[in-house]
């Protein structure tokens, strides 16, 4: 509960010592030692200005300033944050906001206690606070790096900048310093983004400001207008934001200490189409102008004209954005866009809302070659609909086949138009969507000389630059290559061995047929070129493409693959999807089955490439090459180079879960002498590997039976038992009564180990949990009746271990549940 801690009794005037008195008989005041808090705000607030104009500010710095701890400075300044209209704490905080003032001049070092400060003391003085930092970020020497995400306290100012944009008078100067922390951010950054920041400022509800819609739009233009392009994708994003209809959600705070504050601006009814007006009109001008945000303010409008249709009922503006678009160009993306809402929304449309929505849709519909292939080859929209006229009630799959089709068709016109088709290559080789392929395949069909047209788009990659390069559309060209002109299909693809331009995608456009013995010989030759990338071979594995391929032909391309720096990684993909529907070893030939041991042998287990481990993968293949007898000496590599990592930390248990278990399951004995055996493992690493990191999961041993264990303890009893009990999961949930009990292999420790001292002393220690959900009282709770179960046991020295050890429990959870309750007062009791 918020309260105000503010002196120590000898500083507060008598006053307010007697009021304190009076309010503590009345149960309105708490009591921690030397220190008085009163709880309700209102009484609060009321006796902390009084306070403030009774002690002179000379006082209240050397008290609480000067001689106060963080704690104190903090709850000061908290109530300060509720004092906006005290004359007196405005005075205090302007001058802690000065150039030369506490904050002020520290304003570029702030810690996390000053910035703490900061926070509670803006919303006295918000005008000051906007100051200071304008001042920081226009810095000559550092105000680059203050307002950037190198400024480790970016955050901080960012959400302080949101609430300080709330009024109108003091957006603009607010949202500009968002925006200079924002440029620094890439596009794609998602940890505590500040582009969300921004972009929640311009939304019509939930927006946190009161600015108006034209102030709003005003600053959108002029991100729009600069000449940064990182400022224009800030407008953009902006008014991706203003034109949103559906969806409204907000996870930032609008409080701002006493201040009264709301959501921000939330429009009347009649205020409502207004607002999507302006914005429409914005977009509209910025694509009729044919700015450089031109085509993303196309893309934007096209997809919120939904919501714009359906919810904003923009109709006028929307047949007005239209008409103007199609004066200066195609908008492809609308029409689509269009379409849309016919074939989702038109049923609950009245007669007059429909016939204007079929009017909209014909004017944008693309009425020549280079449109339609535009439309249906290029645009990144991923609507899968019928784009037809027939909007019946006709299934995603039937219009994502008749869409299909058509690009197919479009394709196959474009092969007799030889000025469009060379107009549209440049993009054609530089974009990737997935109606690209398709469309690749209806130009190969459409094509007489297929090899003229292969040096074409051969000539016109060249031109692309290589980070823009794409293969969806080559590839489709290549498919149809193959089926109607192999003699030419392999010509190109063995010209392309070693190509220095297509060289690299190799495996790629073999990817594109079956690939026969002349394919797995280019793919041989590919390999020893050094010009392919080894990660593309991963490709293999996908399409099915390596199923054409013989076992053994298989193995001698991986063996090739795995002789290259990270050739595992491939390698592996490609050997779990053979595996992935054939998973018994007797269908697969021996020189594959030895090759993918030796995949799993070769594998780096490195920190840095830990996500490219694929836990699935790996488990996938040890299930089939290790099934069977007669491997033990590839399951001893695999497993050391495993424990190798693990002890090294260059990866955790975690990490290999489904492996683990499956290397155990098939190769019990040399897993139980690699993790358990294995001297040079420590017994706390040997507690990571089973009871702390895989506990969350599943313990491998749980796949070992128990007569197996057991077998393997005899061999050392004195030393293995104990090992067993001390890494086994020993107890598990009932599935008749839901209630825990102990496992059989327990008891059979109990009857067969030689010191069972050693047994019940790492059996005690598995009972504690390392880690926990909840209340650890609640998990030893359910924990006791284990030790119940065993206050009868037929071994006297057993039941006196489990009577001691519920006693011990018991005291145990006692004390836990003081130090939780504890905990549980600390934070929901505290002053603060």
């Amino acid at each position: 509960m918020k309260s105000f801690r503010f002196l120590q009794e000898s500083h507060i005037p008598y006053f307010v010592t007697t009021l304190s008195r009076d309010l503590k008989d009345r149960d309105l005041i708490q009591s921690r030692g030397k220190w008085r808090a009163v709880l309700p705000h209102a009484i609060a607030n009321r006796l902390a200005k009084r306070a403030l104009e009774a002690i002179s500010k000379e006082k209240i710095h050397e008290g609480i300033i000067c001689s106060g701890t963080e704690r104190l400075i903090k709850s000061f300044t908290r109530r300060l944050s509720y004092l906006h209209d005290s004359e007196v704490a405005a005075e205090i905080v302007s001058g802690w906001l000065i150039e030369n003032g506490w904050i002020g001049k520290a304003i570029f070092d702030l810690n996390e206690f000053g910035i703490e400060v900061l926070q509670n003391i803006a919303p006295v003085c918000p005008e000051e606070t906007l100051n200071i930092i304008e001042k920081a970020a226009n810095d000559p020497e550092k105000g680059e790096w203050f307002a950037s995400r190198e400024n480790p306290k970016f955050l901080q100012f960012v959400r302080l900048l949101r609430h300080l944009a709330y009024e109108e008078k003091t957006f603009n100067r607010s949202v500009s310093l968002i925006t200079r922390f924002a440029v620094s951010e890439s596009k794609d950054e998602n940890d505590n983004s500040i582009r969300d920041y921004l972009k929640s400022l311009f939304f019509i509800y939930l927006s946190g400001t009161k600015a108006s819609h034209k102030q709003r739009a005003e600053f959108i233009e002029e991100l729009l207008s600069s000449g940064d392009v990182k400022r224009q994708e800030l407008g953009l994003l902006a008014l991706d934001a203003a034109l949103e209809t559906w969806h409204f959600t907000s996870n930032y705070e609008f409080g701002f200490g006493a201040r009264s504050r709301d959501f921000g601006y939330e429009p009347k009814s009649q205020e409502i189409l207004p607002w999507y007006e302006t914005f429409i009109k914005l977009c509209t001008d910025h694509i009729c102008r044919i700015t450089p945000t031109a085509t993303e303010a196309k893309k934007i409008l096209a997809g919120r004209m939904r919501g714009l249709w359906i919810n904003a009922r923009a109709f006028d503006a929307l047949e007005n954005s239209v008409k103007a678009i199609r004066e200066h160009q195609s908008w492809n993306e609308g029409w689509i866009a269009s379409s849309s809402i016919l074939k989702l929304d038109s049923k609950g449309m009245s007669k007059d809302v429909l016939e204007r929505l079929h009017a909209l849709r014909e004017t944008l519909k693309p009425n020549d070659l280079e449109n339609l292939a535009r439309t249906y080859a290029l645009t990144d929209q991923h609507f899968l609909g019928d784009l037809e006229d027939d909007f019946d009630d006709v299934d995603t799959l039937e219009g994502f086949k008749r869409t299909v089709e058509k690009t197919k068709e479009i394709g196959f016109m474009l092969a007799q138009d030889e000025s469009v088709l060379d107009k549209l290559l440049p993009d054609l080789v530089s974009t990737h969507n997935s109606r690209l392929y398709d469309f690749g395949q209806g130009l190969g069909n459409g094509c007489t000389d297929k090899k003229n047209l292969w040096k074409k788009l051969y000539e016109q990659v060249i031109n692309v630059p290589e980070e823009k390069r794409q293969t969806s559309f080559i590839c489709g060209f290549l498919s149809i290559c193959a089926e109607e002109d192999h003699i030419l299909y392999n010509q190109i693809l063995d010209d392309i061995v070693g190509d220095t331009v297509l060289g690299g995608w190799l495996p790629i456009f073999q990817a594109t047929s079956t690939i026969d013995k002349r394919g797995v010989k280019r793919l041989h030759r590919s390999l020893k070129t050094n010009v392919t990338a080894i990660h593309k071979f991963h490709h293999l594995a996908y399409g099915r493409a390596h199923e054409s391929i013989g076992d053994d032909d298989l193995a001698d391309l991986l063996e090739e693959i795995l002789k290259r720096e990270n050739g595992y990684f491939p390698a592996t993909e490609i050997l779990k999807m053979r595996f992935h529907q054939k998973r018994d070893s007797s269908l697969h030939s021996n020189k594959l089955l030895s090759i993918a041991r030796k995949t799993l042998s070769t594998c780096d287990f490195s920190y840095k490439r830990k996500g490219h481990l694929m836990d699935y993968a790996l488990s996938e293949i040890a299930t089939v090459c290790l099934s069977e007898k007669g491997f033990e000496k590839e399951a001893k590599e695999i497993c050391d180079n495993v424990y190798k990592a693990l002890v090294s930390n260059q990866i955790y248990g975690s990490n290999l879960k489904k492996f683990m278990a499956v290397l155990s399951e098939k190769q019990p004995l040399i897993f139980l002498e690699s993790f358990l055996g294995n001297t040079e493992i420590s017994g706390l690493m040997r507690n990571r590997i089973f009871t702390f990191y895989l506990s969350r999961y599943e313990n491998p041993l749980n796949k070992i039976p128990d007569e197996v264990l057991i077998d393997w303890c005899e061999l050392d009893s004195a030393n293995r038992y104990p090992l067993i009990a001390d890494s086994i999961q020993p107890y598990e949930e009932s599935s008749e009564t839901g209630y825990l009990v102990w496992k059989k292999i327990v008891y059979s420790l109990f009857e067969k180990a030689p010191d069972l001292k050693s047994i019940l002393s790492n059996l005690a220690g598995s009972i504690r949990p390392n880690i926990w959900n909840g209340s650890r009282t609640d998990v030893l709770n359910a924990r006791l009746i284990l030790f119940e179960e065993l206050k009868n046991h037929s071994n006297e020295e057993v039941r006196s271990w489990a009577k001691v050890q519920l006693s011990n429990l018991r005291i145990e959870i006692e004390n836990t549940r003081e130090q939780e309750d504890k905990s549980d007062r600390d934070i929901n009791e505290s002053f603060e």
